[in-house]
């Protein structure tokens, strides 16, 4: 058990469900140190590994949300790559164009 009165696998179960829709992934190799793997769910060309972190600093419900707020914090400076491939992909689902043009660009979920 770890100081929270949780094991290691209720910990990285925290963390990586606090991440989604994107991928999380929490790995614990020598039971000191936990590495976080991040990819973005609509950018899978977006990741960010974050390594080192010792277990022994996550002793509080409040530092292993402060350590979720960093990681999101770090992830959201990650740089967007888009591809010519993101808007070919937009336009072939039906409707999503026409949608934005009569939003003035913006997206409605008005009629649905």
């Amino acid at each position: 058990m770890h100081h929270l009165g949780l094991s290691i696998l209720e910990i990285r179960s925290l963390i990586e469900k606090a991440f989604q829709p994107d991928h999380c992934t929490c790995e614990c190799h020598d039971g000191k140190t936990l590495s976080i793997d991040l990819t973005r769910h609509a950018d899978p060309t977006s990741t960010l590994h974050l390594s080192g972190i010792p277990l022994s600093d996550l002793n509080s419900f409040r530092a292993v949300a402060d350590l979720i707020a960093k990681a999101r914090h770090e992830l959201a400076c990650v740089p967007v790559k888009h591809t010519p491939a993101d808007s070919a992909s937009a336009a072939r689902v039906p409707g999503l164009v026409d949608l934005r043009q009569q939003n003035g660009g913006r997206p409605s979920l008005a009629g649905r």
